[in-house]
């Protein structure tokens, strides 16, 4: 989750029965919003996962409370407890574990209190709490197969479990700066963190060797992901506030050859990858005069040659994410509003507003519901099964 979120923070129509209408209306006209189920939270709602068995999601809220949702419906299936306020969440790949991360502040200081539990679903029955040596946790991940779990802490330290008994742990010390994001590669063998040090690193976690490391710029919402084949990976590596450049680096993860672009723009606050790996959304925002604008590019992955802008938002563009069969892309931000895209042509497909601050945005496995969480402590579910973008040949 970007610092943004930390300390800030579908077709054109919907049916008066909560559908949306047909996508050949006007995209940019914007009724009011029904969404098919919400639920409340009482506090700002920081983070959502979807398992990726497709049955359960779950949001986490500033102080502490988890839900856990049917996918489907939005029924609430269970409701828990963590001591301070959730910073992250990582389903395992069969869906019965949930991890948390948290912290008892905002904003990443040094010394910030927190922890990582483990959590039955969907019974919402605690399993453990592993040691994190008492210090906030801010992104956890496990690898595909389930055989891994990963913490980036709040003492800088990137913290390794065997699954599924978690009975050993493995520190990689990497800084003394907060680990900020963590990622496994598809193949398991290599593990991306990321620390408010500016600095990525590329682990081995067998060998615990430390690979390669990436210059990051000294900005908090800087992103690095691999992409869905595990060949690459992807980080901004600084900006220009003069020029208004990002420059991005692309590594080559077989043969460690790397390749620098130069996009022009405001400063980029998120970067994924499409399913199939061949798009890449950009996500941008910056202080136009006296208000904030932000867009949201999508580019072609080989090469980053540009394919179309996406305009219109009067905040920064801070989430992006593609659905799961890589059609659509939406793209939220804290006016409130979260906009889909044709992700092929860049066509305005409906615009959502969601009545908060949106901090977090994310698709269920099928692609029929798209959740979004909120600075208002909702958790809001959309019917996008009448969405239907024309298929690349």
């Amino acid at each position: 989750m970007s610092e943004r979120h930390l300390i800030s923070k579908l077709i054109c129509g919907l049916a008066t029965a909560g559908l949306f209408m047909s996508w050949a209306c006007n995209p940019k006209d914007e009724a009011p919003s029904a969404a098919v189920a919400t639920l409340q939270h009482r506090r700002s709602v920081y983070v959502i996962d979807i398992a990726p068995d497709g049955q359960y999601g779950a949001s986490g809220d500033r102080e502490g409370a988890i839900k856990v949702f049917n996918q489907s419906s939005g029924e609430e299936i269970a409701v828990f407890r963590v001591a301070h306020a959730v910073k992250s969440l990582a389903f395992s790949p069969d869906g019965t574990v949930l991890a948390v991360g948290s912290s008892d502040l905002d904003t990443m200081q040094p010394g910030t209190k927190g922890g990582l539990s483990l959590w039955r679903i969907p019974s919402g029955q605690r399993v453990s709490d592993l040691d994190t040596n008492g210090y906030a946790v801010y992104d956890v991940a496990f690898s595909r197969t389930g055989e891994l779990l990963a913490a980036g802490c709040g003492d800088g330290n990137v913290r390794v479990w065997d699954a599924p008994t978690f009975s050993s742990g493995t520190v990689f010390r990497p800084s003394r700066s907060q680990a900020i994001d963590v990622e496994f590669s598809p193949s398991e063998d290599l593990l991306l963190s990321t620390s408010n040090d500016n600095v990525a690193r590329l682990w081995n976690p067998s060998s615990q060797e430390l690979v390669s490391t990436f210059q990051l710029p000294e900005f908090p919402e800087a992103h690095a992901t691999f992409s869905p084949d595990g060949k690459f990976i992807v980080c901004v590596k600084d900006y220009s506030l003069r020029s208004k450049i990002s420059t991005v680096v692309r590594y080559n993860v077989v043969d460690g050859s790397r390749r620098e672009i130069s996009i022009p723009g405001d400063r980029i606050y998120d970067l994924r990858f499409s399913p199939d790996g061949k798009r890449i959304a950009i996500a941008f925002g910056g202080n136009r005069g006296m208000s904030w604008r932000g867009e949201a590019r999508i580019m072609k992955a080989d090469g980053f040659f540009h394919e179309a802008k996406l305009e219109g938002h009067s905040d920064v563009v801070d989430t992006v994410r593609f659905s799961p069969d890589g059609g659509i892309l939406a793209t939220g931000t804290m006016d409130g509003y979260v906009k889909l895209w044709d992700a092929a042509s860049g066509t305005l497909l409906t615009t959502i507003r969601h009545g908060g601050g949106v901090y977090e945005i994310a698709f269920s496995l099928d692609g029929q519901r798209l959740v979004t969480g909120a600075e208002d402590g909702s958790v809001k579910f959309w019917d996008t099964s009448s969405l239907r973008v024309p298929q690349e040949p």
